[in-house]
């Protein structure tokens, strides 16, 4: 049971899967897809170093905060999130986005450096850097099914065990609006580039994404920049997280081993 508002915080905010050591040394922070909740992250674990603990981030909206509203805009997010990190900057932190959840962590990480605790390291997966034009249709004000029949063609984002399953998808639409509103409506604003370093992923058959787009990412640093690729579409994580989470925990353990 939490007793302090920073386990309160943790607990309301993110699902946790500690190190298998028992004695941590390094934190990854997920942010998950459009739609979805910390539950994307079940087994990820398995595939990391012993001393690695897994936070994923739950918002608003979804899973066991499904009675609370959506939030439809990128700043109230990083808002809530900004004053919650440094609670748990102990530990050498990496932060890592996926699609949606990758713009999210790019502009949280600029916040850790505003407040002089910059992430270790900052992982995107499946998402184009933030000053490059997405080109992406408008499509979270449309009736649902339309926005259902768009989200599937442009982003074949629905698994076919949910598309399937009419009140499990009821249930999701209106995270998924949110989060699509938030995307159309980002606004990047130019900054200085990251001091951390960052690792952008990306799917061999991603209709979303473009290897132009992804190397972009190398603009947002001043430090090291690497690109993976690794089979699959948009949503590759899903079949490949340990393979994914076996090369996130490698940078990691560098990051550790450097400390050391």
């Amino acid at each position: 049971m939490a007793t302090t508002m920073t386990e309160v915080a943790k607990e309301t905010w993110f699902r946790t899967w500690p190190a298998k050591s028992g004695q941590p040394n390094a934190r990854l922070i997920v942010f998950p897809h459009a739609g979805v909740g910390a539950s994307l992250c079940n087994g990820w674990s398995e595939s990391l170093p012993e001393g690695v603990e897994l936070m994923a981030v739950q918002l608003p909206g979804r899973e066991n905060r499904v009675q609370e509203p959506p939030l439809e805009n990128f700043e109230p997010l990083i808002e809530a999130l900004y004053h919650i990190l440094p609670n748990f900057l102990d530990l050498p932190m990496g932060l890592f986005g996926y699609s949606f959840g990758g713009t999210l962590s790019f502009e949280l990480a600029r916040g850790m450096v505003a407040y002089g605790k910059p992430p270790c390291h900052l992982f995107v997966g499946a998402v184009m850097a933030p000053h490059v034009d997405r080109n992406l249709p408008v499509i979270s004000q449309l009736p649902d099914e339309e926005f259902i029949g768009q989200l599937q063609a442009h982003f074949g984002g629905i698994p076919p065990q949910i598309a399937g399953e009419a009140e499990l998808l009821k249930l999701m639409l209106p995270a998924m609006r949110a989060d699509m509103h938030a995307i159309e409506s980002y606004d990047y604003v130019a900054g200085d580039p990251l001091p951390c370093p960052i690792t952008a992923l990306g799917g061999s058959d991603d209709p979303v994404g473009d290897m132009a787009g992804l190397n972009a990412w190398a603009e947002q640093t001043s430090d090291q920049f690497r690109h993976r690729i690794f089979a699959g579409d948009h949503f590759f994580i899903r079949q490949r997280h340990a393979q994914v989470m076996r090369y996130i925990g490698e940078q990691l353990e560098q990051h550790v081993a450097a400390l050391a």
